[in-house]
């Protein structure tokens, strides 16, 4: 890292206050230091340091954002917004591992949900919106939730939905024990098909619907749903597209109603 972009990050870490200020118009010293209560000399010195950098400039004493300064202060303000997303999922990553796959552009904008003592089903409310609305459902699911399973069938048996699981082998031998309370005319008509893999460090869905696309992440602990992350940009659906057919390449075609 060059030392200017060091130098930008320390003093915007310090100083943000008044980049913000001339973000939105030019001002004098004087008035800097009555917007921000800072003291004449911390507000020169950081007019100095900016003028330096080359993001302000001043013009019969007032000073004034650059084009540089723009472009510097926008940058910043994603960045803000982008580890304010990180740490509004923080009590869903504390459950993955660091090792776990998982892009920025999933958190990017995401509606997160998480588990509350009083609503501990809360972060499936989301994943059971998006499958009453699916037209098409691929989902990597580590754990098989009893509430999305009947929302599930129900959709299947009402509509013409079209889905691909890929699941681990606890969750196939979950789903073959309570099946036979269940229609099995969408699976022999071909619209469901299966596969089975070792394990998952999460759920992953990938949803489809008349009004546009997205993908959920669903992170379980201690045997609840700890949280769940539903994004609708492009860029996290590409992403959860690669992450699942790199899940479905591992893993191998199943038949639930085989012996296999």
């Amino acid at each position: 890292m060059s030392t200017n972009v060091t130098e930008i990050f320390d003093l915007l870490s310090d100083r943000y206050e008044l980049l913000q200020l001339l973000a939105a118009e030019s001002y004098s010293q004087q008035q800097l230091v009555k917007k921000t209560e800072l003291s004449q000399s911390t507000v020169s010195r950081a007019l100095t340091r900016l003028q330096d950098l080359g993001i302000v400039s001043e013009s019969d004493g007032q000073y004034e954002i650059t084009l540089l300064g723009v472009l510097v202060h926008d940058k910043y303000e994603s960045h803000i917004a982008e580890f304010e997303q990180l740490y509004e999922a923080k009590g869903i990553l504390h459950e993955l591992p660091a090792e776990v796959p998982i892009d920025p552009a999933l958190l990017a904008g995401a509606e997160v949900t998480t588990s509350k003592p009083h609503a501990p089903d809360a972060p499936l409310a989301p994943i059971l919106r998006l499958t009453r609305e699916a037209t098409t459902i691929k989902c990597a699911a580590n754990v098989l939730h009893t509430g999305y399973r009947e929302t599930f069938e129900n959709r299947m048996c009402e509509s013409e939905l079209e889905t691909e699981f890929v699941i681990t082998e606890a969750v196939a031998e979950q789903s073959r024990a309570i099946d036979n309370g269940y229609d099995r005319t969408p699976r022999e008509d071909g619209r469901v098909d299966m596969y089975k893999t070792d394990t998952l460090p999460y759920s992953l869905f990938l949803v489809e619907t008349t009004t546009g696309t997205y993908t959920g992440l669903v992170v379980s602990a201690d045997g609840g749903t700890q949280g769940t992350l539903v994004n609708s940009s492009d860029e996290a659906y590409q992403w959860a597209q690669n992450q699942y057919e790199q899940f479905k390449s591992e893993a191998t075609r199943w038949d639930p109603y085989s012996d296999a």
